[in-house]
């Protein structure tokens, strides 16, 4: 992938970095947790993006689109999950590639 932008923002909200993997734009939404204790271990740090999260990237990155004006915008989101030790050093990074912008639906049982 390639390095486009990082930190874009808009009036409703932010994209952490913004790459071009061939033809396809990719924004990426990071999340970063230190080392998670018993009763964090439930939550993923891609859990704190939330529909209300995922409504404002798909917003921004329609601001970003509309600025750049490209002929067929191909895009995905992604987000990139940063699990960090005590002393703040990276323990796993965990990369998720094409996200749903949609509602999220609860799994059925």
């Amino acid at each position: 992938m390639k390095y486009l932008t990082s930190n874009y923002s808009s009036e409703f909200g932010e994209i952490d970095l913004i790459f071009r993997d061939g033809e396809v734009l990719v924004f990426v939404e990071v999340k970063t947790r230190t080392q998670p204790t018993e009763d964090e271990l439930l939550m993923r740090p891609a859990g704190a993006v939330t529909q209300k999260k995922r409504n404002s990237i798909r917003t921004t990155v329609q601001c970003y689109l509309r600025n750049i004006k490209p002929l067929r915008p191909v895009w995905r989101v992604d987000i990139v999950e940063v699990i960090l030790d005590t002393k703040m050093s990276p323990l796993k990074i965990t990369h998720m590639q094409g996200i749903s912008m949609r509602k999220w639906e609860s799994p059925s049982r």
